[in-house]
């Protein structure tokens, strides 16, 4: 009959071979442990001293002195400024460029009917860069150039001011 663990008399064995090694016979469990539970010594042998509290303000003047620059926040109004004109980027971004290609797709509309509408949102990258062209230079209307391209450029302007207001 197999026993699926071996016999208690194995596993002592094994534990009183590994526990009679030289090591293990020249001190006891606690005197080794005996440093490490000393709760006021540190391993010299010296009392430790609690250390007190330090202010985040005293921990920045250290972290500077050892860095040689100090990391300051920029104050509250320049964050929130900064949040808010990136939002205000965003929403003249999505604005602009969902107008512009709305307005795109109704000169496609009417150059090509249903068929060049439905090519138009299919490829829509193209659709918003060739078609504002095609309105400036065959019916002079710049409205779909300025929607397209100049909502990017004030977008990528008011990003820029916000990035600006973030840094110092």
């Amino acid at each position: 009959m197999l026993r699926p663990w071996p016999a208690l008399p194995d596993i002592l064995s094994k534990l009183t071979a590994m526990s009679t090694t030289p090591a293990a016979t020249s001190s006891t469990l606690a005197q080794r442990c005996a440093p490490i539970a000393a709760p006021d010594k540190n391993p010299a042998g010296e009392t430790d001293v609690t250390m007190p509290w330090k202010s985040p303000a005293e921990a920045q003047g250290e972290h500077a002195r050892a860095t040689g620059f100090r990391h300051r926040q920029p104050p509250d109004h320049r964050r929130r400024l900064c949040a808010l004109t990136r939002v205000l980027a965003l929403g003249v971004l999505v604005g602009g460029g969902l107008w512009g290609f709305l307005l795109s797709l109704g000169l496609i509309s009417e150059a090509a009917g249903l068929w060049g509408v439905a090519v138009g949102v299919a490829v829509a990258p193209i659709t918003v860069v060739a078609t504002p062209l095609y309105a400036l230079f065959a019916s002079g209307d710049w409205t779909p150039l300025a929607l397209n391209y100049g909502g990017s450029v004030a977008s990528a302007l008011l990003f820029y001011l916000g990035a600006a207001l973030a840094s110092d």
